[in-house]
């Protein structure tokens, strides 16, 4: 585990040192702010399809988790699988279960997007912002969100920082910190409500040895 400190909060210049360790710590001078883009978000709330897929790959084998999930009046109805593989070569074990899920389940979820894609870049603190890395792990992260007319996709690639450096596809840079961290306790929200962490777990005791 490191413990990384960014200043700025697009395609920051990092310092990585051990947790364990104490050297003077050094902020460089943030770049100039990605463009941001103008999003119109006020219709996710009415949210009719959301797909969300993760991968991770690490010291703990290689999963994928999907799931699929349709408005059918105030539910929505799909289905959550998970793949998982302890070692490259070894056998892929799967699980998957249906889901339903009220719309009030899910709306913290939409609310938490929506508010994430509204905070806008604030100057860096003094000494920057915090990241935790996990260097163990990589993961991929995206989520999308539509109704006719409508689309938006989050993503995270190849990363183990804590928050997650978030961007919307199609727009340059990633999200704000602030962004970030709101979008990653967002997605851990989702994540429970899908079961992703349950269905792991189980596909994990099956490729047990």
């Amino acid at each position: 585990m490191l413990l990384c400190l960014v200043a700025g909060c697009s395609e920051p210049v990092r310092q990585t040192v051990p947790v364990c360790a104490s050297p003077p710590l050094r902020v460089e001078a943030p770049p100039p702010p990605a463009p941001a883009c103008d999003l119109d978000v006020g219709w996710l709330e009415r949210a009719e399809r959301i797909h969300a897929r993760s991968l991770a790959s690490g010291h703990a084998g290689l999963s994928e988790s999907h799931a699929d999930l349709a408005r059918d009046g105030e539910a929505y109805r799909g289905l959550a699988g998970v793949t998982y593989r302890r070692r490259p070569g070894a056998p892929v074990v799967g699980e998957a279960r249906e889901l339903q899920l009220s719309y009030a389940e899910l709306h913290g979820f939409l609310v938490g997007v929506r508010d994430a894609l509204a905070i806008r870049p604030t100057p860096p603190p003094e000494r920057g912002h915090v990241y935790v890395s996990d260097t163990s792990a990589t993961v991929e992260i995206a989520v999308d969100i539509q109704v006719p007319g409508h689309a938006v996709t989050l993503e995270v690639d190849d990363a183990q920082d804590d928050p997650a450096p978030w961007r919307v596809r199609g727009c340059s840079g990633p999200l704000p910190y602030e962004a970030q961290k709101a979008m990653t306790a967002t997605w851990r929200g989702l994540a429970r409500r899908l079961g992703f962490e349950s269905l792991r777990d189980a596909a994990q005791q099956r490729a047990a040895p």
